[in-house]
């Protein structure tokens, strides 16, 4: 039996994204930076409440090179944290000033909730419910008590076959209390709080692709290795194969698949964050476990800069690349005085500029970068233009901002001769628009997942010297092969030279896609 959800573990792309998001917009204490025990070229980030207790921790594997992973059936696919109730409103509007993806709030088996994303999309939602008063939370400078985030409400797994994971949850301790449309939810009755788990049966879904913005693995709690010994008698009883018991320093664990496929872990409430750190000192330092502590110097090394500090000292700004902000757009520069390309990204829909760099990594790591985030903001999610409620998009928007566009890289001297373009959805599409309504300006383009958004084009139109590559997914339904098909029409009749790359999955950039992506610049640019 255990004692509801003692932490979870997610990836991420870039450790300073995450630990701003999760710092300075959640309000949550950074509570440990140490390594992979297993990977310690990279870090293992720690979030939770001032102690980091069980059932508060949040925590990261920052792979700076990671692709971008895909949610479905053998994942958790949404991490639940408790609010206190009437905070919604604070956190709508906190998200809006903030530019976070989010959606509006719903309704979802009793609780209202609202839907909100992390710089890599990983799902999360914060839960409207009085379960959690006796969690205290940290105290962030601009959250209030009576908004602040009061440690995990609960999570969903999302599963091919939902009989198939219910035993395994009733091991755990775990009690059907509830269902509604796919969601059937579970209590842990031994738990004070984090004790919520719903299984969210997809059958068709393809499966989930663990890698940025998708989760590890869930902990669940016990109080000491007493009683996780006998929970792992159990499991062996059962088939599970559970590990042998891991020291991972601040608890220790042990880890078995349920019948999906996702990971969980056992994990012991002691001895806790405060083994290495005093309580006033979490996070401050790098804490290696002891193991890797020979290896020190070499380790850090190896390790991307990350500041922690919230001092307002130019001293000790931000150790990473910052935007840069123009009278037309903002965006990031990143030059490379060696590099004879220049690769200018433009992100999907809810992006920023940050968004594409890890695939810039991949691909063309020497390359100079020119990213940009797009002007227009809708339900609270950046874009490069509007598209109307009834999802028709408005054309004279697109055309004033393909203008600007014009300006602004004539103002930042791009060439089209040393340029390639880059974006994903909302921003390939963008750039396919200022390709048809500048056709000298473009001679490079990698378009992933794009649509035709424009209503009109010159029959005259000659793309003969533009090289193009179009990725897409088969099971798309956002930009489906239909629309890849009306792209090849105008492509092939504007004389472009243009290669077609389809991977079978969906909506995202998939592993896949970066590869072909990668041997197509080996193959284009000179």
């Amino acid at each position: 039996m255990t004692f509801g959800i003692h932490h979870i573990t997610a990836l991420s792309s870039n450790a300073q994204k995450t630990y701003d998001f999760y710092t300075k917009i959640l309000g949550l204490r950074f509570i440990k930076k140490t390594v992979n025990f297993d990977a310690p070229n990279v870090y293992h980030l720690y979030f939770g409440n001032e102690s980091g207790e069980p059932g508060t921790a949040l925590t990261f594997f920052p792979f700076e090179n990671i692709g971008t992973g895909t949610r479905g059936p053998g994942q958790i696919s949404t991490i639940y944290f408790a609010v206190p109730l009437e905070s919604l409103g604070f956190w709508i509007s906190r998200f809006i000033q903030t530019n976070t993806r989010h959606t509006e709030i719903k309704k979802k088996l009793g609780n209202s909730v609202l839907t909100f994303y992390d710089p890599d999309g990983l799902q999360l939602e914060l839960v409207s419910t009085n379960e959690n008063d006796k969690i205290k939370p940290w105290k962030y400078k601009d959250i209030s008590e009576e908004y602040a985030i009061r440690g995990f409400y609960g999570a969903e797994l999302c599963v091919d076959d939902a009989e198939k994971t219910i035993p395994t949850l009733e091991l755990l301790g775990y009690e059907k209390v509830s269902t509604e449309e796919f969601h059937t939810r579970f209590i842990n009755k031994q738990a004070e709080s984090a004790k919520f788990l719903d299984i969210f049966q997809m059958k068709e879904w393809p499966r989930g692709k663990v890698a940025a913005g998708t989760n590890h693995h869930i902990a669940f709690r016990v109080p000491a290795k007493k009683e996780q010994e006998a929970l792992r008698e159990k499991l062996n009883a059962e088939n599970y194969m559970p590990t042998p018991l891991i020291d991972r320093f601040y608890f220790s664990s042990i880890y078995f698949a349920e019948p999906s496929g996702i990971l969980f872990e056992i994990a012991t409430d002691d001895p806790g964050f405060t083994a290495d750190e005093e309580l006033a000192h979490l996070g401050e330092s790098l804490k290696l476990p002891p193991k890797y502590e020979k290896l020190r110097q070499f380790i850090e090394t190896q390790l991307p800069e990350l500041y922690t500090g919230e001092s307002s000292d130019s001293s000790n700004e931000i150790k990473t690349k910052q935007p840069q902000k123009s009278e037309l757009f903002q965006y990031l520069s990143i030059p490379e005085e060696k590099s004879k390309y220049t690769l200018a990204l433009f992100h999907g829909t809810g992006g920023d500029e940050y968004d594409l760099l890890p695939f810039v990594h991949q691909v063309y790591p020497t390359a100079s970068v020119l990213s940009i985030r797009g002007n227009i903001i809708q339900h609270g999610m950046n874009r490069f233009f509007i598209r109307n409620d009834d999802g028709s998009f408005d054309i004279e928007n697109i055309t004033s901002e393909v203008e600007k566009l014009d300006t602004f890289l004539a103002d930042q001297n791009i060439s089209s001769e040393n340029t390639v373009f880059i974006g994903f959805s909302n921003g390939a599409n963008f750039i396919l628009s200022y390709m048809l309504l500048h056709p000298d300006k473009v001679k490079y383009a990698v378009l992933m997942h794009p649509m035709l958004v424009l209503s009109s084009i010159d029959s005259e139109l000659s793309l003969e010297d533009t090289q193009i590559l179009v990725t897409s997914g088969a099971k798309d339904q956002t930009t489906s092969p239909e629309e890849v098909g009306k792209l090849k029409e105008v492509f092939a009749n504007a004389h472009a030279n243009v290669t077609y790359f389809q991977h079978d999955g969906g909506h995202e950039v998939t592993q896949e896609e970066v590869n072909a992506a990668k041997e197509w610049m080996e193959k284009t640019l000179n």
